[in-house]
């Protein structure tokens, strides 16, 4: 992209560009840009980059339990998941770890730091802001941990039914057995 000069050249022909593209404000416009570009494609979760903006979305969707897009997640919850990692409150929620947090833990996370948004919030139209995400967070919190004590409370109770069926299915096989064993003996005799 840069000629013998050192200016950059955005045409794809050979011939010359009218504008020296060489100056500093220039260059720091076009690494504005491409720094737009790759944040609509890298993840801010994990730091991943994607060649198109679909696969970023797929990929927040199955690995960092973010909504489906065009799911009937509110556009609140939306520009809350994607303003986290570039919030002006100096703290370092953008951390790239070897595990992936599973939603609850995600969703704790968020709550742990928008109480901690909320203490540091001095206008009243902030502090009802972040008390309304607090409340949906705290709301999907409460349908996660739900569903999961439901899926325990299933699993115990098809574990106790298929132990008292494996429990009469043994106590059934020795009286059978029991039984066999008294014909055999009768017949030996």
């Amino acid at each position: 992209m840069e000629n013998h000069n050192g200016e950059i050249d955005l045409k794809k022909d050979d011939e010359p560009s009218p504008l020296p593209l060489n100056n500093t404000k220039t260059k720091e416009n076009i690494s504005a840009l491409l720094g737009q570009v790759n944040n609509r494609t890298q993840c801010f979760e994990c730091g991943k980059h994607f060649r198109k903006g679909k696969s970023l979305q797929i990929h927040m969707t199955l690995n960092h339990g973010f909504p489906p897009p065009g799911s009937s997640a509110s556009s609140d919850d939306q520009a809350e998941k994607s303003s986290d990692c570039g919030a002006s409150t100096g703290r370092a929620s953008c951390t790239t770890s070897e595990t992936v947090p599973t939603p609850a833990q995600q969703e704790l996370k968020q709550i742990k730091s928008m109480i901690a948004e909320l203490r540091l919030a001095q206008s009243t139209a902030r502090v009802e802001q972040l008390l309304a995400g607090l409340d949906t967070r705290v709301g999907r919190l409460e349908k996660q941990l739900e569903m999961a004590l439901n899926s325990i409370y299933t699993l115990v109770q098809l574990q106790t039914g298929i132990n008292s069926s494996v429990t009469r299915f043994r106590e059934e096989a020795c009286e059978q057995l029991k039984t066999v064993k008294a014909i055999l003996s009768e017949s030996a005799v």
